[in-house]
Parts: C-alpha cells; structure tokens; sequence
C-alpha cells in the first residue's frame, strides 16, 4: 500500500510495452480518478482508459458483466 500512494511508479509505467486497458469508475471515493487511473494512462504509453460514470470503487461486482465484455473485447483485438 505504501508503494501505492507513496511510491513514484512513473518509471514503472513507461516502461510498458504492451497494451494496457485502464478501467476505472467515475464515482470510486476511494481512489479518486484525478489522482490515479488518469496518471497512469497519461504515463502509460498508448494505454487505453475507460470510464464507467455511475461506477464506485468496487466496479467488478457492481459492472462486472460490462466488465467482463469490454475485457475480453480488449484481449481480442
């Protein structure tokens, strides 16, 4: 957790190569988007984020067949 919000990771990040799905819900109170999914995507190269508006923290419960589709819909193309 320490790594999580007191690490700088923005090397870890450019070094991604591959391509990289950023999910992330617009009303997560735990991980604010600003602060987290937006940054990476910036520092991930080519990176891909999506957002699921009305979405909280815990998206893969609430969203998890939209999840499901827009992962495998990813992994495929």
């Amino acid at each position: 957790m320490r790594a999580n919000t007191k690490g700088d990771l923005r090397a870890d990040f450019r070094a991604v190569t591959l391509p990289t799905l950023i999910i992330h819900g617009g009303k997560d109170l735990v991980n604010p988007i600003d602060k987290t999914a937006r940054k990476t995507a910036e520092a991930v190269t080519g990176s891909e984020l999506r957002v699921y508006d009305d979405a909280p923290h815990g998206l893969v419960i609430t969203h998890r067949e939209r999840l499901t589709r827009d992962l495998l819909a990813f992994i495929r193309s």
